[in-house]
């Protein structure tokens, strides 16, 4: 398990940021995470094109697994399920 915060964050779509292991890289994949190799690392994202409400259901799930395993996690309110953004 790592030590740092896991935050799961809104950019073209949502992403998971911060160390991972490959427990919690497991977690993600399973929520519907995409995993993609790049030189930095692994980047974790949701597909593009699901829609924020969607995205929300899912990052609100990962964010459930992630810290039923005791990994500590960010989840800004405004990706929360069921919390629709304004404007």
């Amino acid at each position: 398990m790592t030590d740092g915060l896991i935050r799961i964050v809104r950019g073209l779509g949502s992403e998971a940021e911060g160390p991972m292991d490959s427990l919690a890289s497991d977690l993600l994949a399973r929520t519907g995470f995409v995993r993609r190799y790049t030189l930095r690392g692994i980047w974790h994202r949701l597909p593009f094109g699901m829609g924020v409400e969607r995205q929300n259901e899912h990052a609100s799930q990962a964010s459930e697994m992630l810290r039923a395993a005791h990994y500590p996690v960010h989840l800004p309110p405004r990706s929360v399920a069921g919390v629709r953004p304004v404007g």
